[in-house]
């Protein structure tokens, strides 16, 4: 029996506030995993600790995981006529039953060579017809309230959440298979099936050249003194704010009744 994601939507022909509840049947999917938890702070090279399950046994040799990242058809696949509803609290920060999924499908997006390559140093190059193609994905379904954030400012807000998870997902290549002792040649050989091979020996060539090196040792100097992590799993600070408000409501509700 396969799990079910509670997706929260409205008719896009309809008010705003028409919000129903849509429950999509997912098959044998597992829970996500860190890989779909990734959050990208800092500059474009960071380093990020690695999913004990991403790292290969030896070497560069890949060993498959027991399931990939988590591909979010449902919401790719969306029914006609369908959007989602993204909830916003006052700071405009992501909150509500679709605040995660928001997070995580984002991170499909970043994931996609078509969408997000990652044969640019920095996101502020990539050209703008791959950001305009995850702007389109993200109009075609999701909605974002204007009384929250103004729609001028929906996608420069959207796009700078994608190039944190684009960033992410770089340092996660090179933390998977740019290894200590692994030379420039043998990383040049593989055939990644998660990445376009063109874009990615664009990638390993800025890995290996006096700037990426250099940079690369600046931001492992600055990730080991930070002092405050993020421990709240997939869960962000606000949505954890929200779930406590909601509870409270709750309880304050019941009691008087």
């Amino acid at each position: 029996m396969g799990r079910k994601r509670r997706l929260e939507f409205v008719e896009p022909s309809e008010s705003s506030s028409s919000v129903g509840s849509n429950e999509v049947q997912l098959g044998q999917q597992a829970p996500p995993t860190a890989d779909d938890r990734q959050h990208s702070q800092g500059s474009d090279d960071e380093t990020q600790s690695p999913d004990p399950q991403d790292v290969p046994a030896a070497g560069v040799d890949n060993v498959p995981n027991k399931r990939g990242p988590n591909r979010f058809d449902d919401i790719w696949n969306m029914p006609p006529g369908k959007k989602l509803l993204l909830q916003l609290n006052k700071a405009g920060q992501p909150v509500g039953k679709n605040a995660g999924p928001w997070a995580r499908w984002l991170g499909t997006v970043a994931r996609r060579h078509d969408m997000c390559p990652i044969n640019y140093v920095r996101w502020p190059l990539v050209p703008q017809q791959y950001k305009n193609r995850c702007w389109e994905a993200i109009q075609a379904r999701w909605i974002i309230l204007a009384n929250r954030i103004q729609l001028a400012k929906q996608r420069k807000w959207a796009l700078s959440q994608i190039g944190k998870l684009w960033r992410g997902h770089k340092a996660k290549l090179k933390e998977k298979y740019c290894k200590p002792g692994i030379p420039k040649e043998a990383l040049l050989e593989l055939s990644l099936p998660e990445v376009d091979d063109n874009q990615f020996h664009v990638l390993v060539e800025y890995w290996f050249s006096q700037k990426g090196m250099d940079l690369s040792k600046d931001n492992k100097e600055q990730h080991g003194k930070q002092t405050e992590l993020h421990m709240l799993g997939s869960k962000s600070y606000a949505q954890m704010a929200d779930s406590i408000v909601r509870i409270a409501l709750y309880i304050l509700i019941t009691c008087k009744n």
